[in-house]
């Protein structure tokens, strides 16, 4: 991204539009001065660099999308700041540093895409802030320690997408994980998750469509509470993708888990 004057006016800018045109560069400081700013995408570029810090003085912004770039760097704890972001892309990077606990502070945000990039430590307990959002992925990153419970409560009503999966996760299946009200896609495969698949109350995961839980080190018996939410069961529910390392070892011996109504088994 080059600049043609030394102090650019950017006070009437409220979009920001630059998407799939093979843009390489690094993004100016300067970007801080378009005061008006509202919607910025750069998705599918060759942008490099850091996201500069003068970024986050746009108050205004209510869609980032970053997507598909090579951006490297951290993300600023300042992007809680950013009271109006409903959207924010940044997948597809080479981000890395932890993930700021003040996106909790990001009420309104409803899509938040941090998958493939280089992120490291936990998923944020603050996430249960985010009271608008819909739509969070994290996968394919290098995130460590347990899955928050509070991700899954009342609080975050709308979370319908759920991508955790490819990371190094640890620790139980939140016991609280059916919770989540409007709950769709729930993916945790790919992780160091331990203990066993928690038993969901009657009326819990009534929109849950598909849950990976396969490529872990889960063990135990899946309880009928979740095959009785399959969707080619009588009255049933919505679930049609079901995964869980319930294949048997091909040396021969009983499967990592005992799964009667899962749609595909791994070892």
């Amino acid at each position: 991204i080059s600049k043609t004057n030394t102090t650019p006016s950017y006070s009437i800018t409220d979009a920001f539009l630059f998407y799939k045109n093979k843009i390489a560069g690094t993004i100016p400081p300067d970007i801080g001065n378009l005061d008006k700013l509202t919607w910025i995408d750069m998705e599918d570029n060759q942008i490099v660099g850091t996201i500069p810090e003068e970024f986050y003085s746009n108050l205004d912004l209510e869609e980032v999308i970053f997507k598909n770039n090579s951006l490297s760097g951290t993300i600023s704890d300042k992007v809680g700041d950013l009271s109006k972001l409903a959207t924010f892309w940044a997948s597809f990077n080479q981000l890395s540093g932890t993930i700021p606990t003040t996106f909790g502070n990001n009420i309104n945000l409803e899509e938040l895409e941090l998958q493939n990039n280089r992120l490291e430590g936990g998923i944020p307990n603050e996430f249960a802030n985010m009271e608008s959002i819909e739509f969070l992925s994290m996968e394919q990153n290098g995130l460590t320690g347990t899955i928050p419970s509070q991700i899954f409560g009342i609080n975050l009503v709308g979370l319908r997408i759920l991508y955790i999966n490819d990371n190094q996760l640890s620790g139980t299946i939140p016991e609280n994980y059916g919770q989540s009200p409007r709950l769709k896609d729930l993916w945790m495969n790919d992780n160091q998750l331990t203990g066993t698949m928690p038993i969901i109350a009657e009326g819990e995961f009534l929109f849950l469509e598909e849950l990976l839980i396969n490529n872990n080190d889960v063990t135990g018996i899946v309880d009928d509470s979740l095959c009785l939410i399959r969707n080619n069961t009588v009255p049933g529910g919505n679930l049609g993708v079901f995964h869980a390392d319930c294949q048997p070892p091909t040396g021969g011996g009983a499967p990592q888990i005992q799964c009667g109504c899962c749609t595909a088994c791994f070892v």
